[in-house]
């Protein structure tokens, strides 16, 4: 699934539910003092993608906005947490900067090719966020796929394409 092949439209029922709330707050995560019972990429994944303000802007960035300027608008970030989030993306490769203005220097943010994959796990997620966080009656977006029907995402195996369920997959160590 590319972002092209997903258009969004609003969803007028939905409404955040209040037992969820967001934090600002962020902790370090110690080292592991037995890698085998810990999956490594799951947790490097979270240390790139894991905070709010970073969905926030990877998200703006799909739906146009390139510039600093832009994005800070779009999502209602601080400057200095925009700065840090963009200069992290950037050094993690998700991102590509590339000036568009000299004097003073001015900057576009692109996702790269390791930011595009993070499609299919941002739709995922959202949908996760829509069915299990918001009740009725707050704005949302909806998404609906080229072929024209609304977007629900499952996660299925390459092979048998049967979905994927807690059970039906097994766990080994790709090190041996």
């Amino acid at each position: 699934m590319y972002p092209n092949d997903v258009s969004s439209f609003a969803d007028p029922e939905a409404v955040l539910d209040s037992t969820h709330r967001r934090t600002t707050q962020r902790r370090r995560r110690t080292k592991t003092q037995n890698s085998d019972a810990v999956d490594e990429s799951f947790f490097a994944a979270l240390d790139v993608v894991g905070d709010r303000w970073t969905g926030m802007i990877i998200a703006a960035i799909w739906f146009g906005q390139h510039r600093y300027d832009d994005i800070a608008s779009a999502i209602g970030i601080a400057t200095n947490i925009l700065a840090d989030r963009l200069k992290h993306l950037t050094a993690s490769g998700i991102l590509e900067r590339r000036a568009y203005r000299r004097s003073p220097d001015r900057h576009a943010y692109r996702l790269t090719e390791k930011g595009h994959d993070l499609y299919g796990f941002s739709v995922m997620l959202h949908q996760w966020g829509k069915r299990w966080l918001l009740r009725k009656r707050v704005s949302s977006i909806g998404l609906e796929h080229c072929c024209g029907t609304q977007l629900t995402c499952e996660v299925v195996c390459s092979a048998c394409h049967e979905p994927l369920a807690r059970g039906t997959v097994g766990y080994a160590s790709d090190n041996a």
